[in-house]
């Protein structure tokens, strides 16, 4: 349902500087060799979207967050735009969306301010208010706020929420507005979060899991990087933390 004239904006964060206190710290860090791999995927960005009209890349060169990258397309927006979707690169849509029946549904439902999807998690804590479009779909309130990919009408980034993000993710501060006031902030999901994932999650900065194990091994990250929670989560996904442990001095 999306035009093919529609304006694609391809954000593209930095390198981050070494702080003094590296744990929990898993976004690639400033090196020449980060620095020659980052330049060189840039080089590769261009050369593959030069013939794109209606791609514009947004290059960040140091590392900014999610939220400032945000504030960065809105700001590149044509004034007309009413609405956006946000898509995370590492989170590929699998199944197939109906645009227009989201935008028709918003059309006639000024409370239909962010659509969210069902990623690999159940959606819980409904607050009601459901609105089912002239199509048959059904989308259904809840109370758990999401960044990850979401239709969104633009005036909501730049009057509600915006404002209110400090944080890197903007939903590290918007659970809390969501959980006070669900009728103004809390997501509709598309098909009321049921059903199979819409997209999966591929964890392409391999801050996960396996994924974050096996950079360990291979020495790009050290032990001492990981915090409290991220070992809590690869134990969790079934990582053998006897065997992490052993690259404690390594």
């Amino acid at each position: 349902g999306l035009p093919e004239i529609a304006p694609y904006f391809i954000t593209v964060d930095g390198i981050k500087d070494i702080p003094k206190n590296t744990e929990g710290e898993l976004f690639l860090m400033e090196s020449q060799e980060n620095r020659n791999k980052y330049d060189e995927y840039i080089r590769r960005l261009q050369i593959h979207f030069k013939d794109h009209d209606n791609v514009k890349l947004l290059i960040a060169g140091k590392n900014i967050g999610l939220a400032n990258n945000i504030h960065r397309v809105i700001e590149n927006l044509p004034p007309e735009t009413k609405y956006m979707y946000l898509f995370q690169h590492d989170l590929p849509l699998v199944r197939e969306i109906n645009h227009t029946d989201i935008l028709v549904t918003a059309e006639a439902n000024d409370k239909m301010r962010l659509v969210g999807f069902k990623g690999e998690h159940p959606i819980k804590q409904p607050c009601g208010d459901d609105i089912t479009s002239e199509s048959g779909i059904f989308y259904r309130r809840f109370k758990q706020w999401t960044d990850r990919n979401h239709f969104v009408r633009v005036d909501h980034y730049i009057k509600d929420i915006l404002p209110k993000v400090t944080s890197v993710f903007p939903e590290d501060n918007m659970h809390k507005p969501t959980r006070l006031n669900c009728t103004y902030f809390a997501p509709y999901y598309y098909e009321a979060g049921k059903g199979d994932p819409y997209y999966e999650h591929t964890d392409a900065s391999e801050r996960y899991g396996f994924k974050l194990f096996e950079r360990v091994k291979r020495g790009e990250l050290p032990y001492s990087s990981l915090s409290k929670v991220n070992i809590m989560i690869m134990k969790q996904e079934g990582v053998n933390i006897t065997e992490l442990e052993k690259y404690k001095n390594h």
